[in-house]
């Protein structure tokens, strides 16, 4: 028994060893101030309010949490989250904002995308499309997007647009485009041709800012799919491609 006691202790020690070399490294660096933006309208999902505390206790990053209710539509949620981001004291040494969906999951080193220093990027996220499962991440192709496809795991990739469900932006992006930031490209009849988040991405670009995507932090909103119509459009794809050899 005073052997295993004496194991027991002694991989205490080794662990309290390392996490002091940890902690003391993390010191030596300076911490990232990021801004976590979060606009709902009352429901955050589960798997975002687990990342909080990681986020909080992670001691590369001094992260500051923004959860915002009640705006509509999500532009003005979007606005209000970078005028606080710009405009408020408590945030002004944040470098970095991370604007994510409440209904988005994804990894809890979302924050390792600041280490890029990238002026716009987003993280990996998957979309259904005619029954098939493709990423957000396009390039202009006439008048509108396509999906880039296929993709490399964990690879950087510079896109023309892509989803603001889960995007890190940096402080001096903003100084650089028009207000209001966010908002829906409408017709003469008020329908909306272009959603809030392509349309910051084309001002992006407008104004020659990259926007980058990388594949190895993979997020998803949480939406329900159905298997049978992947199934039967998998089907139909491979019968034309058989077709075609």
């Amino acid at each position: 028994m005073s052997n295993t006691n004496g194991e027991h202790k002694q991989k205490n020690d080794e662990n309290e060893a390392i996490q002091s070399l940890i902690e003391a490294a993390c010191e030596e660096r300076p911490k990232i101030p990021i801004l976590v933006g979060i606009p709902h309208t009352g429901q955050i999902r589960a798997e975002l309010g687990v990342n909080y505390v990681q986020w909080m206790s992670d001691l590369r990053f001094e992260a500051h949490i923004l959860p915002l209710p009640g705006f509509r539509p999500v532009t003005a949620a979007r606005n209000k989250i970078v005028k606080i981001f710009l405009e408020d004291p408590l945030y002004k040494e944040c470098k970095y904002l991370l604007m994510i969906d409440s209904d988005m999951s994804g990894p809890a080193n979302l924050l390792e995308l600041s280490f890029f220093n990238k002026p716009i990027i987003g993280a990996f996220t998957l979309m259904v499309k005619e029954s098939r499962i493709v990423p957000l991440a396009l390039k202009r192709q006439g008048r509108g997007y396509s999906n880039i496809t296929p993709l490399a795991a964990n690879e950087l990739v510079e896109v023309d647009a892509t989803g603001t469900g889960c995007m890190m932006i940096r402080r001096d992006v903003f100084a650089k485009l028009e207000k209001p930031y966010f908002e829906y490209l409408m017709d003469d009849e008020g329908l909306v041709q272009l959603g809030n988040d392509f349309y910051f991405c084309m001002k992006a670009k407008m104004a020659g800012i990259p926007i980058h995507v990388h594949t190895g932090y993979v997020t998803a909103h949480d939406q329900l799919v159905d298997i049978a119509d992947l199934y039967f459009a998998q089907l139909k794809e491979e019968k034309e491609r058989a077709r075609k050899n």
